[in-house]
């Protein structure tokens, strides 16, 4: 499909909220602590889609987790839009977004929600399924169709993989492919090659979002400072939920 070209710069909003690195920047051995504040309630007062996805998980969830909904709806908005939508720097709505929250704490819902809506929009190519076996995998799924959605439950057992020390084999690949294909939405782009050009894959425009929950200690634990130098922090959008959720209507 075309793109539409967008005249206008992003819109970008600054907040007070960001994560400093600049203390372990030179640290390749130690460990993230994040410093956490609570979610801006600004952000949360969302016109459109976002914000009506936004309402509707709060309608249906146990546990209401307003920020981790938002998230989800991001993703959501992105994959719908993908391959779409292009602005004029030249930025494209694949989104990587990683929400973290206590076991038992509402990560469930936001992920049943975007999949209850694509399906009732036959949008289920659009999905990715949950925790894909092996980067390779993940390439052949853009292959079938170039705009995905991939939710991760427990996002943070593929960092423990993809920790240098251990390197634990398909999920590490996963990771590596993440960083790869985050900018790689204008062309034609191909997987790893092999020698029988049978099994190589070229996908035209990849615009692959990212939709990750994980409990907080499984994600930091796990979370070395290579991820923060190597640029795959910079591509995603860190939300912490509530520790004490309210309780939903369900």
């Amino acid at each position: 499909p075309r793109e539409l070209k967008m005249s206008s710069p992003p819109i970008v909003q600054h907040h007070d909220h960001a994560i400093d690195l600049s203390g372990i920047l030179g640290e390749q051995q130690r460990e993230l602590t994040p410093t956490v504040e609570e979610f801006p309630a600004d952000l949360l007062n969302v016109p459109g889609m976002i914000g009506e996805f936004v309402e509707y998980c709060e309608k249906t969830a146990i546990a209401r987790q307003p920020a981790l909904a938002l998230g989800a709806a991001i993703c959501l908005q992105g994959v719908l839009s993908g391959r779409k939508v292009v602005d004029s720097l030249n930025n494209r709505p694949n989104i990587y977004v990683i929400c973290t929250a206590a076991t038992g704490g509402g990560k469930e819902n936001p992920r049943q929600m975007v999949n209850r809506i694509l399906t009732a929009v036959d949008g289920l190519d659009l999905g990715c399924g949950e925790n894909p076996r092996s980067g390779s995998s993940l390439v052949k799924l853009l292959e079938q169709h170039p705009a995905k959605l991939l939710m991760i439950d427990e996002i943070g057992r593929y960092f423990r993989a993809n920790r240098a020390v251990d390197r634990m084999g398909h999920q590490a690949e996963v990771v590596d492919q993440l960083l790869k294909l985050y900018s790689q939405g204008e062309g034609p782009w191909s997987g790893a090659q092999y020698a029988d050009s049978k099994r190589n894959v070229i996908v035209d425009r990849p615009q692959l979002s990212l939709f990750g929950t994980t409990v907080p200690g499984h994600l930091w634990d796990n979370m070395e400072v290579a991820q923060a130098t190597d640029g795959f922090l910079s591509r995603v959008i860190l939300i912490e939920g509530d520790d004490h959720p309210e309780d939903g209507e369900m």
